[in-house]
Formats: C-alpha cells, sequence, structure tokens
C-alpha cells in the first residue's frame, strides 16, 4: 500500500489539502521508517504549514538517515532544509544547507537559488534576477526540479517590469505545478495591469478550478477586491460559504468515523 499513500498524499497536497497530505505522508512514515524520503515530505508540509520546529526535526532526521552513496536523497534533504532556514530568515544557515547540497552534488545549483531567494526577501530583486535564471539553467536536462522556482523569477521579472517574460515563467510553473495558487494569482494581476480582462477572468475561474480549498477562494476575493470588482468579490465569497457548508457533514462523518474505528 506504500504507493497508493504516496500517491494519494501528492494529489492532497496539489489540492491544497494540507493536513489531509500531513496525515498521508505520516501513514508512510510509519509503514517504511528507514525512508527518509517520507521524512523529507513530512517536513515539506509542515514548513508549508508554517510549523518550521517540527519541519525541521523531521527533516533533520531524515538527513541523518540517508545512505552516503544516496546523492539524490541527500540533496532533497539538504533542499528541505535550505526552505526551512529560508523561512525563519536564517541566511547562514540557508547558505550552510546549500553548501551541503553542492558537497553532494555540485552540479545541483541550490546555492546560487538560495542567494536568490535571499535577495529576493531582501528586496534586491534586479539582483536576484539573475541568480533565479542561473538555477533554472543549471537544472536544464537534470530531472529534477525546485519547487516555485519559476514561480519566485515571474514574481521577480513581473516587479521588474519584464512582464511578458513574467507571463512565461508563471505559465511554466504552472506546467509542473498546476494548483499553484500565487502563480495564478500572479498571471491574473499581470493581465489586469495590461488590460487584458477576458484573461484576468480567466485566469481566476482557472484558480479555482484548479485549487477549489478557502485558500483559493480566498487569493480570488482578493484579487477581485484588488481590482475594484466589488461585486464579483462578493460572488465569490458567497460561493466560498456554500461550498463550506457543503463540506462540514462529510468533514462530522469522517470525525465520528474516526472515532468509531
Amino acid at each position: 500500500m506504500k504507493d497508493a499513500w504516496l500517491q494519494l498524499a501528492v494529489e492532497q497536497v496539489r489540492a491544497g489539502r494540507l493536513e489531509d497530505g500531513l496525515k498521508s505522508f505520516r501513514t508512510l512514515v510509519e509503514l517504511d521508517p528507514a525512508d527518509p524520503n517520507s521524512l523529507i515530505s513530512v517536513a515539506g508540509v509542515l514548513q508549508t504549514l508554517g510549523r518550521l520546529d517540527e519541519a525541521q526535526k523531521h527533516a533533520d532526521a531524515a538527513l541523518g538517515m540517508v545512505r552516503a552513496d544516496d546523492v539524490r536523497t541527500r540533496v532533497t534533504a539538504a533542499e528541505a532544509l535550505v526552505k526551512i532556514a529560508l523561512a525563519r530568515k536564517d541566511w547562514a544557515a540557508a547558505r550552510r544547507y546549500a553548501a551541503m547540497a553542492a558537497e553532494a552534488d555540485p552540479g545541483f545549483p541550490l546555492p546560487a537559488y538560495a542567494e536568490a531567494q535571499i535577495l529576493y526577501q531582501g528586496g534586491s530583486f534586479s539582483e536576484a534576477l539573475p541568480l533565479f535564471q542561473q538555477t533554472i539553467a543549471a537544472l536544464q536536462g537534470r530531472g529534477m526540479y525546485i519547487p516555485e522556482l519559476f514561480y519566485y523569477t515571474g514574481d521577480t521579472l513581473g516587479r521588474l517590469g519584464q512582464d511578458a517574460e513574467a507571463e512565461a515563467a508563471f505559465k511554466s510553473e504552472l506546467r509542473v505545478s498546476p494548483s499553484h495558487a500565487r502563480a495564478r494569482g500572479g498571471l491574473a494581476m499581470l493581465f489586469r495591469a495590461q488590460g487584458r480582462d477576458a484573461e484576468v477572468e480567466q485566469a481566476i475561474e482557472g484558480l479555482l478550478r484548479a485549487v477549489p480549498t478557502p485558500e483559493g477562494y480566498d487569493l480570488a476575493v482578493r484579487l477581485w477586491t484588488v481590482f475594484g470588482e466589488k461585486e464579483r468579490a462578493d460572488a465569490v465569497r458567497a460561493e466560498a460559504l456554500k461550498l463550506a457548508a457543503r463540506r462540514r457533514p462529510a468533514q462530522r462523518a469522517a470525525k465520528d468515523g474516526g472515532k468509531h474505528n
């Protein structure tokens, strides 16, 4: 059942159901406690949820059990630790873990990505851009991807006024991660700035189809509000409330079933 739990967990996370995905990844850890990849997955979801201490604990545990010859998993663990450090704004730790990945695999551009993120978070977008682009170029043909790389590249390009390039980067992110809400939001913002109103509507409709979660609806409401479209924002808000009401019986049933089990 391990493969089934893995597929379930991945789909839950893609759909924005992070707590459900976390439970499924934890089940994977229980099924195979010696597999560091499951611990890394748990750490990734915890980091997204902002539970950084727990994320650090799981990523450290994963790194401690990686075999010396398992370069890919060592790099993946280091990548998780870099992201946790970046979320904490601990630049020294981010650089240290990125260097660890480079030591294991000198061709993997995690140090460039970490520096780009540090510059991005500091508002130095013109300095961050070439490092994001360097990271993308270095990953070509490697069969490995750094999640959100294209999103941050697109957002950086947009902030620098390079709208066509930003649009292409957001679309690249969506090709590898169709449920990336912020990439869809970034496209909507670009389209609105360019007066492409029909595409704005398509982008927000696509957001709600791809991310039919409270987070997706909240982003859609915020976008319509920023655009000065109060009626559209109110309509999405009302639809979100209806969706939440439809989900409550199923959630209660799941909880009751868990108690009986």
